[in-house]
């Protein structure tokens, strides 16, 4: 139960060839049908730059079968990934 808290905080690098980079966080509930479904939040990376980054529960829109009918609900969180799609990534 993550109802407490007011979103998640990571603290993370990004070693790549672009100075900057997009990466996402899904999260999955159990209103998280198919398995593709989650809830999404976006942030950017600075190039060799650690960097603290903090997404609000209300930052994350609902994509796929259940996530985009039903507003997060932190209480029930099953998973939380960090994404980086299109190219590799360290």
């Amino acid at each position: 139960d993550a109802s407490r808290y007011d979103g998640i905080e990571l603290d993370v690098c990004y070693e790549g060839d672009a100075e900057k980079e997009d990466f996402n966080v899904h999260l999955k509930n159990s209103n998280c049908l198919r398995q593709f479904s989650s809830y999404r939040a976006t942030f950017e990376l600075t190039q060799g730059k650690w960097t603290t980054v903090q997404i609000p529960w209300s930052k994350f829109d609902g994509y796929g079968w259940g996530a985009v009918e039903n507003v997060l609900d932190p209480s029930n969180l099953r998973r939380i990934g960090v994404v980086a799609i299109g190219k590799a990534m360290d």
